[in-house]
């Protein structure tokens, strides 16, 4: 039997695989799906086509199980999401069935339980070069990003080596370590140490350091942490370097190892994986990163936001008709509806949704140019707009029987950060208004309605989200004077034109798809 072989494999028969069956790579993405290994079953082997490049020899195989399948072959024909896997010259390389060829996904390989992850990221891809140790070496290179360990680590592919490389290497070649790798202290200590009960995640045998820095599950966080005179400062960092917490632990009698542990017991990440750190490089990167936080500060201070001019209706058409849109309403670049603010009707607000409903932070807006006639051409972003909020709490308070992760759609299944009330309502992290209110939602299925509803979050005294309340609109027009109040007629509110359906066009041309309503 010749080295050079392929194998094929397709996902897994059962309904908690539908939505990755037959799902192009982009879509299975989109909706927060990865390759992975698990959900796949092995389904044939046979030897690699001799002649040809890579995506010749991928096209005589999709042909071969296609058109005129062996027939010792049990599985489907060759469609989307089917992985074909190269085994050739000593090197194995995953390709995925996608829409229009194929797509290289280093990700399908799992991490062996005994080899040590890196990631090359940008920073690796241009110093051009990565550590070697030997033959037992795995490098996975990739011309594109790719998604690996379920969409948390983007990466142009990676690196595995039979022992863990040194943070200084790590540094030097811009590398990212794998969350999954073989604790570092454990190996350290295993080298290091002459007392094997004592590999607890903590290096007993530190160097007799005053100052140390440490790394924490691969960089997720950072310590750095040196002696004082009633015994130790410490700071906590966060995966961008910037400061998360510190202060001061007064027990001089603690070793510097002891001092590390409680610190970290007392944070609740005692059993993470620890690597050392050159304390004054951990320095160097915490320093830039409130250098830049405070440089980005000065510039939201001193610029101005940009100018977002007014489109035409029909540019959008696609999405929401002509008759949809109020007199006062305009709809400026990039698809964003702008509508009056109830109580200062000189500011505008904006929902979290854009036409064509992509997510957008919302935002109050002034007008930033008019025309010769008065009338808006263009609006910017404003901070501490004089806008009250438009809604007010009511009723009781409504308890929280899930949050973080929801589950939403009812085709394609995805997670949004969010909560689900003990009254079954769905509120969405990313369905709120300018205001910081809550649109209602409802669960059929796994799919989520948008209602008129709206919630306010109630917080304890440290300000976490501990129930809701329903809310309701306010009415400012009691607010004006009775003379003027009688002279100009109330426009509708927010809600009512949110709420409001358009008239059926008397034109053949079917209704606008309107997707802002479903999530």
């Amino acid at each position: 039997m010749r080295d050079n072989t392929f194998t094929i494999y397709q996902i897994k028969r059962g309904e908690e695989y539908h939505f990755h069956r037959f799902e192009p790579l982009e879509r299975l993405e989109r909706f927060g799906l990865f390759v992975d290994f698990d959900n796949y079953e092995k389904i044939y082997s046979a030897p690699l086509p001799e002649n040809g490049t890579t995506v010749q020899k991928l096209n005589q195989i999709y042909d071969k199980f296609n058109f005129d399948h062996p027939a010792d072959f049990r599985g489907h024909s060759l469609s989307v999401s089917d992985i074909i896997v190269f085994h050739e010259a000593g090197k194995d390389t995953a390709h995925y069935v996608d829409s229009f060829g194929f797509k290289e996904v280093p990700a399908f390989f799992k991490q062996e339980p005994d080899k040590f992850r890196y990631y090359i990221t940008q920073e690796a891809l241009n110093i051009g070069t990565y550590p070697y140790m030997g033959s037992s070496d795995v490098n996975r290179l990739t011309i594109a990003p790719q998604k690996f360990e379920q969409g948390t680590v983007t990466a142009f592919g990676y690196l595995e080596y039979p022992k863990s490389l040194t943070p200084k290497q790590v540094r030097e070649y811009g590398l990212l370590p794998s969350a999954n790798n073989p604790s570092h202290i454990e190996t350290v200590e295993k080298t290091q140490e002459q007392n094997y009960n004592h590999i607890d995640g903590i290096l007993n045998n530190l160097p007799d350091q005053e100052q140390v820095g440490l790394s924490l599950d691969g960089g997720s966080r950072y310590m750095a942490i040196q002696t004082s005179d009633n015994g130790y400062d410490y700071t906590f960092y966060n995966a961008d370097f910037a400061e998360l917490d510190g202060g001061q632990l007064d027990d001089p009698k603690l070793s510097m190892a002891q001092a590390i542990y409680e610190l970290l017991s007392d944070e609740g990440w005692q059993d993470a994986n620890l690597e050392a750190l050159d304390y004054e490089f951990l320095m160097e990167k915490a320093d830039t990163a409130e250098k830049e936080r405070l440089a980005a500060l000065a510039a939201l201070k001193t610029q101005e936001a940009p100018l977002l001019r007014v489109v035409p209706v029909g540019r959008f058409e696609r999405y929401i008709e002509p008759s949809e849109i109020t007199q006062d309403q305009y709809i400026v670049k990039g698809g964003i509806l702008l509508s009056p603010c109830a109580s200062n009707p000189d500011y505008y607000e904006s929902s979290n949704r854009a036409l064509d409903s992509r997510y957008i932070d919302p935002h109050i807006y002034e007008v930033a140019q008019r025309s010769k006639s008065g009338n808006p051409t263009a609006f910017r972003v404003v901070e501490d707009a004089p806008v009250e909020n438009p809604f007010e709490p009511v009723g009781k308070e409504i308890g929280i029987a899930q949050a973080g992760q929801i589950t939403c759609g009812l085709v394609f299944k995805h997670q949004m950060e969010g909560f689900k009330l003990t009254d079954q309502t769905v509120l969405l992290q990313k369905e709120r208004d300018a205001h910081g209110n809550y649109y209602g939602g409802i669960s059929l299925d796994g799919m989520m309605l948008k209602t008129p509803k709206m919630y306010t979050a109630v917080k304890d005294e440290h300000g976490q989200i501990t129930a809701f309340r329903r809310m309701r609109e306010k009415d400012f027009s009691k607010q004006q004077p009775k003379q003027e109040a009688q002279k100009s007629e109330k426009k509708p509110s927010i809600r009512e034109q949110l709420a409001k359906k358009p008239e059926q066009p008397s034109s053949p041309k079917p209704p606008a798809k309107r997707k802002d309503l479903q999530r």
